[in-house]
C-alpha cells in the first residue's frame, strides 16, 4: 500500500511539471516600399512546433497606429500548406478577426484530434495574414 501511495504522488508531481517548448510567434511585414493607399500584408508566423508540441488554438491581439494604418481583412492559414488548424479541411472552426481602436484580435481553434495535430501539423507555418491600407497622417 505504501508503494502505491508514493507512486501516485510521484505521478501527480510529474503531471504537474511545466512543459518546455521553444515556440516562437513572429510578424513578417511585406518588404519594399509601400505608398499611401496601397495595401500591405503582415504575416503572423509560428515556429518551434514538433511531434511533442502542437498548436490547437490561439487568441492573439495585434496593436497598430490607426492614424497611419487601416485594417482591411485577415486570411487564416498558410498560403502554401493550408490551414494547419483545420487539417481535416472541414472548414467549421470559424476563425475570427475583429478590429477595435488600434487593435486587431485574431481567434482560431482546431477541431482536429490531438493525435492528428501532433502527427500532421507542420513545425512552422503562417497562422494568418492581415491586410492593411496606409493612410495619410
Amino acid at each position: 500500500m505504501y508503494k502505491i501511495v508514493i507512486a501516485a504522488c510521484l505521478l501527480l508531481l510529474w503531471l504537474d511539471m511545466p512543459v518546455q517548448a521553444n515556440v516562437m510567434v513572429t510578424l513578417t511585414p511585406a518588404s519594399g516600399q509601400v505608398n499611401i493607399g496601397q495595401t500591405v500584408g503582415v504575416a503572423i508566423d509560428i515556429s518551434g512546433l514538433d511531434s511533442s508540441v502542437a498548436l490547437s488554438s490561439y487568441d492573439l491581439s495585434l496593436g497598430f497606429d490607426p492614424a497611419l494604418l487601416h485594417f482591411d481583412s485577415a486570411v487564416f492559414g498558410d498560403p502554401v500548406s493550408g490551414d494547419q488548424l483545420d487539417l481535416a479541411g472541414l472548414g467549421v472552426n470559424f476563425p475570427s478577426a475583429t478590429e477595435g481602436a488600434g487593435l486587431i484580435n485574431l481567434i482560431q481553434f482546431s477541431l482536429d484530434s490531438s493525435a492528428d495535430l501532433l502527427n500532421l501539423q507542420m513545425d512552422q507555418f503562417t497562422l494568418a495574414t492581415n491586410s492593411r491600407y496606409f493612410k495619410l497622417p
